[in-house]
């Protein structure tokens, strides 16, 4: 997997107090467009094989087609529980 880096983007946003631009994005998410879908760069390891393999392993299990957006919301979700057990694991170290 090749991961593209983002080319630097100034987004201009006015305010109503300040009518001269910040030069900086209200979205605290960086996004990217690689591949005509732009994504949270948090997301970039959601390849479309990857989310792909997840539709087809969980529409087996499920009898049933799995949408894109539930792919990725397991596959985020796993994330979430992998990151809570491995920093259990590591506070349970620290004692």
């Amino acid at each position: 997997m090749t991961v593209a880096a983002c080319p630097p983007r100034r987004v201009q946003r006015n305010s109503p107090r300040r009518p001269e631009g910040t030069g900086l994005s209200l979205n605290p998410e960086p996004q990217c467009d690689v591949g005509g879908a732009t994504q949270p760069l948090s997301l970039r390891w959601v390849t479309e094989d990857l989310i792909a393999y997840t539709q087809r392993v969980w529409a087996k299990e499920l009898g049933r087609e799995v949408s894109r957006e539930e792919a990725i919301e397991m596959l985020v979700n796993v994330k979430l529980m992998a990151e809570a057990f491995y920093l259990a694991e590591q506070e349970g170290d620290a004692e």
